[in-house]
C-alpha cells in the first residue's frame, strides 16, 4: 500500500507533540504535587497512570486494537528494528529475504520449543512446505494458535473434512473466518471464499488485521 510522505511527517508531528506533552503533564503534575504534600504513593500512582494512557497504551491500541491500515502500516515500518513488527510487515508484503532474515533473528532470540515450533511454521507455511508445517505444529502454544495452523496444513494437505471439524474447535472470529476463506479457495468457490475473507478482515484488529488486509488485497483484490 502507498502512503503519502505528508501522511508519514503529519503522523511524526503529532506523536511527537503528544510526547512532548505526556512529558510536559507529567513535569506539571509532580510540580503540583510536590506543593501540595501529596502522598508519595498516590502521586507515584497518578504519573504512572498518566505515563500509561498516555505513552503505553496508545502503543497496545495499534497492535491489538486499531482498525485503521494506515496507522498499523505506519506503526510496522516505524518499529522495524522490532523482530516481532518487521515479521509482520514482511510477511504480509512478501517480502522473501526479509522474512527468511527476521525468521532467523526470532529463532535465535527464543529458545522456547513452542515458540519455536510457531515461527517454524509460520515460515514453512510462508514456503509451501507443507511436511516441515506438519512436523512442528502439534508444539505452537496457545492451543487455539495451533489449532489454527494445523487447519491450515490440514487444507493444504486437502484434509477438508478433518480441516472442518478443527475449524469448530476454534473459538476466535477472524480465525474461523480465514480458515473458511481457505478451504472455499482451496476448492475453487472464489466468490464464497472472499465472503469469508470479507468477514475476518471486518473481525479482525490490530496488527493481525494488517496481514490479512494485505494477503486478501493480492488474492480477492479487496480494498
Amino acid at each position: 500500500m502507498y502512503l503519502e510522505e505528508n501522511y508519514f511527517q503529519r503522523e511524526h508531528f503529532m506523536n511527537f507533540k503528544r510526547t512532548i506533552g505526556i512529558y510536559m503533564l507529567v513535569f506539571l503534575v509532580s510540580i503540583v504535587m510536590v506543593i501540595l504534600q501529596i502522598n508519595f504513593y498516590i502521586a507515584l500512582t497518578t504519573i504512572i497512570m498518566i505515563v500509561f494512557f498516555g505513552l503505553i497504551f496508545p502503543f497496545l491500541s495499534i497492535v491489538f486494537w486499531e482498525k485503521d491500515i494506515y496507522k498499523i502500516e505506519k506503526f510496522l515500518i516505524d518499529n522495524k528494528k522490532n523482530p516481532n513488527y518487521q515479521l509482520f510487515y514482511a510477511l504480509a508484503n512478501n517480502i522473501d529475504e526479509e522474512v527468511e532474515e527476521v525468521i532467523g533473528k526470532l529463532l535465535s532470540k527464543y529458545k522456547a520449543k513452542n515458540k519455536q515450533a510457531l515461527f517454524k511454521v509460520i515460515y514453512a507455511l510462508y514456503k509451501k512446505e507443507i511436511l516441515s508445517a506438519k512436523h512442528e505444529v502439534e508444539h505452537i502454544k496457545p492451543v487455539n494458535y495451533m489449532k489454527y495452523y494445523k487447519s491450515i496444513v490440514l487444507v493444504e494437505e486437502g484434509e477438508i473434512n478433518e480441516a472442518r471439524q478443527l475449524i469448530e474447535q476454534v473459538p476466535i472470529p477472524w480465525m474461523k473466518s480465514a480458515l473458511l476463506a481457505e478451504i472455499e479457495n482451496r476448492l475453487k468457490n472464489r466468490d464464497e471464499a472472499k465472503r469469508f475473507a470479507k468477514e475476518a478482515l471486518e473481525q479482525a484488529k490490530g496488527l493481525q488485521k494488517y496481514i490479512l488486509y494485505k494477503t486478501y488485497q493480492r488474492e480477492f483484490e479487496i480494498m
